[in-house]
């Protein structure tokens, strides 16, 4: 998690914004989607042009044995926070992110739906308090992902912190 906080605050450093638009839930395989680890590969140490493989810098170290084996490649690793928390350029309230399904049902002649401007981020949501990304206990995921933190996820926040929580 230490890794993508890094990749996050050089890309929205870069690019004056958050990564996106993007998907809730979220697989470590580098091939062009909308997917997080798609935007922060080359942060990562990836190559410019996706690999079609698990960027294993990316993926939690105690999931990354069973999302190697064949068939597990698309496991669900993480969750992006879809909270609707703030007002966007087109005027409706959306995601950090840019939320991709929002993104698509986009009423026509509407400004587009974009990720959000980082720094403009930090004074209006409570940094500390606002989790950004957090391990998944989604049921596509690993059979054991609520017993390897404990019961709890471990969780990335706006201002950069890393917990272990419920």
């Amino acid at each position: 998690m230490r890794s993508i906080n890094m990749a996050l605050q050089l890309y929205t450093q870069d690019h004056k914004a958050m990564p996106g638009p993007t998907w809730t839930l979220q697989n470590g395989i580098y091939n062009r989607s909308v997917s997080l680890v798609n935007y922060l590969a080359a942060y990562l140490g990836e190559p410019k042009e996706p690999t079609l493989e698990i960027v294993k810098t990316y993926v939690p170290a105690p999931f990354l044995d069973y999302i190697e084996q064949e068939g597990h490649e698309t496991t669900i690793v993480y969750d992006a926070n879809n909270d609707r928390v703030v007002t966007g350029a087109s005027g409706r309230e959306q995601s950090i992110w840019a939320h991709i399904g929002d993104v698509q049902d986009q009423p026509d002649g509407e400004p587009p739906m974009t990720p959000l401007n980082i720094y403009a981020l930090q004074s209006e949501l409570a940094p500390e308090e606002f989790w950004l990304l957090r391990t998944s206990f989604n049921v596509r995921g690993h059979p054991d992902a609520e017993d390897i933190y404990g019961g709890g996820r471990v969780t990335l926040y706006l201002d950069g912190h890393i917990e272990i929580n419920e």
